[in-house]
């Protein structure tokens, strides 16, 4: 569908040979014209043609853009799904923790009433055996304070019968 231009190099060698030309150069420079214009100039249909088969490429393009959006965005899909997996794997995980971390209080709950009631029983037994010790002492004390003066009687009993001197 090339369109032809068309040039009238007879009448254009008629008006250089008007203005003054020598016949053969104005035929020469007719002819020249004419190559240039028909080899060099784009025609209405040229332009046309050339107009739809880039509209044709661009859109070829924007399909295979339009294609290649898609592949994107299918992934960019996929890579969302596996967040939101991930962050319900990090959700369960935070539920677990959370449990652990309410065993772990009532658990210290519980060492911290342990270590107050064995404290309490500490000091109690080591107050009775305070007590038990003083008592003790005491008892030894007296006993050998008896023991003492059993002693200095049986001492001062055996020196009467045995005087020295």
């Amino acid at each position: 569908m090339v369109g032809l231009i068309t040039f009238d190099t007879l009448s254009f060698a008629r008006k250089m040979e008007e203005a003054g030309m020598d016949s053969p150069l104005a035929e020469a420079l007719a002819s020249a014209h004419a190559e240039i214009m028909t080899d060099s100039l784009a025609t209405k249909d040229d332009l046309i043609l050339y107009y739809q088969q880039a509209e044709s490429r661009l859109k070829e393009l924007d399909e295979k853009r339009d294609g290649q959006f898609a592949d994107i965005n299918a992934r960019f899909a996929e890579i969302d799904a596996r967040f939101a997996r991930i962050d319900e794997r990090f959700a369960e995980i935070d539920v677990r923790f959370a449990k652990i971390d309410a065993r772990l209080q009532a658990m210290d709950t519980k060492i911290d009433n342990l270590s107050k009631e064995l404290h309490t029983k500490i000091d109690t037994v080591a107050r009775d055996l305070t007590i038990q010790i003083q008592t003790a002492q005491k008892d030894t004390i007296l006993r050998l304070g008896s023991l003492i003066v059993v002693l200095f009687g049986v001492f001062f009993g055996l020196m009467r019968f045995f005087p020295v001197g």
